[in-house]
This record gives C-alpha cells, structure tokens and sequence, in this order.
C-alpha cells in the first residue's frame, strides 16, 4: 500500500506541474518545454522506481522514502511553483481588467500553491543527503510545534476552496457578458424592426401623398376643361 500510494503521489505532482504550465499562456519553446519536462522526469523516476523495487522488494524500505523525497524536489516542489507564479501573472492581468476580487482571489491561490509546494515539496523525510538533512519533518515540528501534514492539509483545502470559488466567478462573469450579448441583440433586432415599420409608414403616406396630388392634379384638369367648355359654348 506505501508502495501504490508514493507511486500514484509521484504522478499527482506531474498534473500539478501540468496545471501551472498551462495557466502559463504565452506560447513559445519554453512553455513547450515545461510540458514535457514533467513527464520526462516522471519517466525516469519512475523507471528507477521499478528497478530499486525489483531488487530491494519491501525487505528494506529505505529507497521507498528516498524515492519518494527525490519526486517531491523534482516534481512536486517546481510543479507548485510553476502554479502559483503562473497564477501572480494572471492575478496582474485580471488587476488592469479591473476585476480587484478576482486579483486578490488569484493572488490568494498562488500564495497557497506556492506555499504547498514549500511544505510538500521541501519539507521531507529526514535523510543523510542535502537538503533533507537540513529540511525535514523532524525540524519543521521543532520550530512550528505541528506537524507539516497538517500544513499541507491546510493549504490544499484552501486551494480547493479558492479554486471552485474562481470557477463561480468566472461562471457567473461569463453568464452576465452572455445575458450582455443576448440584450444587446435584443435590442438591436428591435432597432432594425422598428426601422422596418417606419420605412414600410413612410412608403405607406408617400403612397397616399401621391395619390392625393395625382388626384389634386386631375380635379384641376377637369375644372380648367370645364371652363374652357363653357367659354365656347358662350
């Protein structure tokens, strides 16, 4: 069970590597290349992963935690900080957008996301190699007086709750522009009927007025020709 869970806790930390690089939107070599970085180097520690298990089993599960700490520097720890720089540059978009909720929501997450990678990223399993001789869970409870699970829990629920939070913003953002559109359209449909019915009144009395002169002009031809006639019979 220790086994499946670091291996399945390997590959979480190359979504989360995943999400930051697509947060990042400018499209260039770079971004192509954080794409595949993760899975290049969840290949390869994967790969010793198979082989350390293979040779060792669980007789001495001394590699397990020495695996599980290299995923977390190389995978899990740029993953997170990769999400939450990704997430300050769209913080600063969103700012010039005047959206100040927003911004602060993303600057919020990028916080945690950062701070999650720090905790579980950094902060592992002591081991006689650098830098988890230095940083590790036994220095982490010395100092903060908790142990950094419940750190990480924190930080993960706060970064679950600001996410569906953003989701609804931009669900409900997205509802109002469409509402937007739909009235605009709305009107403008009403705008060009109503040009219609006054184009087809203006045709109508134009209509009528032409009637009436052709009318006018033919009373007044048959008045002068009355005259005329009464003029010769005289």
């Amino acid at each position: 069970m220790l086994v499946a869970g670091s291996f399945v806790n390997g590959l979480s930390f190359v979504f989360l590597w995943l999400f930051g690089s697509h947060l990042i939107y400018w499209n260039s070599s770079l971004k192509q290349a954080l794409n595949k970085l993760p899975m290049i180097i969840y290949g390869i520690w994967a790969s010793a992963f198979v082989l350390l298990f293979s040779f060792y089993g669980l007789n001495d599960l001394h590699w397990l935690f020495v695996e599980d700490a290299f995923s977390r520097y190389f995978i899990g720890f740029p993953g997170a900080l990769i999400s939450g720089i990704a997430l300050f540059y769209h913080a600063a978009d969103t700012d010039t957008l005047m959206l100040k909720s927003v911004t602060i929501k993303m600057r919020v997450l990028g916080f945690f996301f950062i701070l999650y990678g720090i905790l579980a990223g950094l902060v592992v399993s002591q081991k006689s190699f650098f830098p988890a001789n230095i940083i590790n869970r036994m220095t982490f409870f010395s100092i903060f007086g908790f142990p950094v699970e419940i750190g990480r829990a924190f930080s993960a629920v706060t970064i679950t709750i600001f996410v569906v939070i953003l989701i609804r913003i931009f669900e409900w953002e997205t509802k109002r522009r469409l509402d937007r559109l739909t009235q605009k359209q709305v009107i403008h449909q009403h705008r060009n009927e109503l040009g219609r019915e006054i184009h087809d009144v203006i045709l109508q009395h134009m209509f009528v007025i032409g009637l009436q002169i052709n009318e006018s002009i033919r009373k007044e031809d048959d008045a002068s020709k009355i005259e005329s006639l009464k003029k010769n019979q005289e």
